[in-house]
């Protein structure tokens, strides 16, 4: 009985080869799990060879079947992946730009200028050729493995071939929001996202620095559901995709059509409880989003022609960026109207901003100015 008692006090002091040792302050072994080499000493507790709790090992080892976990209501939540984009839609995308078509022209021209022998021309021809096609590279080779992961708080960008880039745009600071389609994409459905942040500069390759430079209908709107419900409008919907003018939608008058005589059936304006919509373009369709608590000032401006025609235009002012809202050739009436009306909705807006959620530091707003100079 003494030997025994005496091998186990040699045991507990110090641990047998193949057995695990290491303790916490409540006795109970780090690492968990039936592992080769280790074995229960008597008195342990532990039946089996196995470790209670199954905890991973401190070196990453998995020694056994981990416990379940669940999500910590109060901890931030986890991102998940809205869109990603295939390499042959960059592929694509990039052949449809239109420095591909200048490209196609420029790159026989250039050849047939040098073989010709006209070189005062090679000067000329040649930077600009270079030029669109380290654009065309630099479109290239920005958009490959393109990501937008989401969260509640902000949505991150991950990009790039030779070299990655990251980006985090907080969804608090997020001012305006342009949804662009170019005439070649309609085809294929295609659309381009970027934003206005408050606390950043204008980005000097803005398509580059786009939300994502080329998604899908159901991706866009995708992100702007992360974004939150002030900017997945159904609004925004008909906004991209109506033809004419759809029904809330404040239009132009027909006398709009001698300045534009293309898209003025495109244009116009929907109002609605949080946000501003306004719809653009008829060859590169936009809808922009303007909320009306992230609104910065606004004002309506007469040119002469559009004097004559009883025309003005409504500028909308958000901080500085790639989207730059403006509804142009309303009828004065409708102008006017939009411009009073907006000082009330967007005091009212950011007394209950909470619609947006919360306010991120220095992104502080002005006192919206309201001015209409017909001259």
């Amino acid at each position: 009985m003494r030997g025994q008692l005496l091998a186990r006090a040699r045991g507990a002091s110090r641990p047998r080869e193949g057995t695990i040792g290491l303790r916490n302050e409540g006795g109970i072994p780090e690492w968990g799990g039936p592992t080769k080499g280790v074995e229960a000493t008597e008195g342990d507790g532990l039946e089996g060879g196995g470790i209670p709790g199954g905890h991973r090992g401190a070196l990453g080892q998995d020694l056994g079947h981990p416990p379940a976990t669940t999500l910590d209501p109060t901890g931030p939540i986890p991102e998940v992946l809205v869109a990603a984009i295939p390499s042959t839609r960059v592929w694509l995308a990039t052949a449809l730009a239109p420095s591909t078509v200048f490209l196609l022209i420029g790159i026989p021209a250039l050849v047939a200028a040098f073989v010709a022998g006209a070189y005062p021309v090679l000067p000329v021809l040649g930077p600009m050729v270079v030029g669109a096609g380290g654009a065309q590279l630099k479109r290239l080779t920005s958009w490959m493995n393109f990501e937008v992961h989401g969260s509640a708080e902000a949505i991150r960008v991950r990009h790039g071939l030779t070299e990655v880039r990251a980006r985090t745009v907080p969804i608090a600071r997020i001012q305006a929001v342009e949804v662009a389609q170019p005439l070649l994409w309609r085809a294929f459905g295609w659309w381009r996202i970027q934003v206005n942040v408050a606390g950043v500069g204008p980005e000097k390759d803005a398509e580059h620095d786009a939300l994502i430079p080329v998604g899908t209908f159901e991706e866009v709107m995708r992100i702007l559901r992360v974004m939150g419900p002030a900017w997945s409008l159904p609004e925004v919907a008909q906004a991209m995709h109506a033809a004419v003018t759809p029904a809330g939608t404040v239009g132009l008058p027909r006398s709009a059509r001698w300045l534009d005589p293309i898209s003025w059936r495109r244009r116009g304006y929907a109002v609605t409880d949080v946000a501003l919509v306004v719809r653009d373009g008829a060859l590169t369709r936009t809808a922009i989003i303007v909320p009306h608590a992230r609104l910065q000032a606004h004002g309506a401006d007469q040119g002469p022609l559009e004097r004559r025609l009883g025309l003005a235009s409504v500028r909308l002012h958000s901080t500085q960026g790639p989207v730059k809202p403006v509804v142009r050739h309303l009828a004065e009436a409708d102008a006017l109207a939009l411009v009073n009306a907006q000082q009330a909705r967007g005091s009212a807006a950011r007394r209950g901003e909470h619609v947006l959620g919360p306010r991120s530091p220095g992104t502080a707003h002005t006192t919206t100015a309201v001015h209409y100079r017909p001259n």
